[in-house]
């Protein structure tokens, strides 16, 4: 990178990084305070106290309708600023690679209903989006190879949005 007050760093982020989960919409949610602890409090029940230490996002969406929230570590971002600083250069944008793509498709999705797969080296992030709405995502190594880890996914969240659909 050329050292110029004008240059930027765009970071595109391993979904290795990134934990994810989807929050639905709440109505009881009435100050911007408890928007924003809402999302921590959900990947707080699935991750455990190790949440605390993340900086946490969540996706555009419309009212009424679940986002999705990912969450990095802060020390990780704290030095990716601090690396952008010492060579001279603004830190313009961290995206997850999950949302990266996902973006990239969203226009001839909308409104439609599909499951996405996202795969990297020796990961998948894997969505289902129904009638344009976030209902599951779910994050997994590869074991074996990506198709065989993809189906088995497929067939984990297929199961627990059923359950989920019964309960």
């Amino acid at each position: 990178v050329e050292h110029s007050q004008h240059a930027s760093l765009s970071v595109r982020l391993s979904s290795r990084f990134v934990r994810y989960g989807v929050v639905p919409w709440s109505d009881d949610l009435r100050s911007e305070a408890e928007v924003t602890a809402f999302p921590r409090h959900r990947l707080r029940e699935t991750y455990g106290d190790v949440a605390e230490a993340w900086e946490i996002r969540l996706s555009a969406g419309w009212p009424g309708a679940p986002r999705v929230a990912a969450a990095v570590d802060r020390e990780l971002l704290d030095a990716l600023a601090a690396l952008a600083r010492a060579s001279g250069v603004r830190l313009r944008a961290v995206e997850p690679h999950f949302a990266a793509v996902a973006d990239e498709y969203r226009q001839q999705l909308r409104g439609k209903t599909f499951w996405l797969a996202v795969h990297e080296s020796a990961r998948i992030v894997l969505a289902r989006v129904a009638g344009g709405e976030w209902h599951a995502l779910a994050a997994s190594r590869v074991v074996g190879t990506a198709a065989s880890t993809v189906v088995t996914m497929l067939a984990r969240e297929t199961v627990a949005l059923a359950e989920h659909a019964e309960g």
